[in-house]
């Protein structure tokens, strides 16, 4: 069971993500409409995965997502996005994203990408 926050996107669609985590038997942790709310919900909640509804060509979002990112290694994120060319997942993986699923998109395409996610990191501590 994968712990999932989703985030972007309008209203009704995070609604939609809501639910469709849920009939597959994974838990939301909870839903942001920014990236801004993410940092803080990441920090507090621990998140597994990030579901991250968002346009690839905004710069000022792409460089908080990839700060965002960096400063949560065990977040794995997912891109929802529309765009179809064959640079969006190039991009979306430069920015720190371990997978894309465009819309329109299947159900079954969602609840895959979200159980092909490599687990996060572990840290351990070399100084117990």
């Amino acid at each position: 069971m994968a712990r999932v926050v989703v985030v972007g996107g309008t209203e009704e669609s995070r609604l939609l993500l809501r639910g469709l985590v849920k009939l597959f038997r994974h838990q939301i942790l909870g839903e942001v409409a920014t990236l801004d709310a993410l940092q803080g919900l990441a920090i507090n909640g621990d998140p597994t995965v990030a579901i991250i509804d968002l346009d690839l060509d905004d710069t000022p979002t792409s460089d908080l997502l990839r700060a965002t990112l960096q400063a949560h290694p065990k977040l794995r994120a997912i891109l929802l996005t529309s765009h179809r060319t064959s640079q969006a997942e190039t991009r979306a993986r430069a920015l720190g994203f371990d997978s894309l699923v465009r819309r329109p998109f299947a159900v079954h395409e969602l609840m895959e990408a979200i159980d092909r996610l490599p687990p996060a990191p572990t840290t351990t501590d070399p100084h117990p």
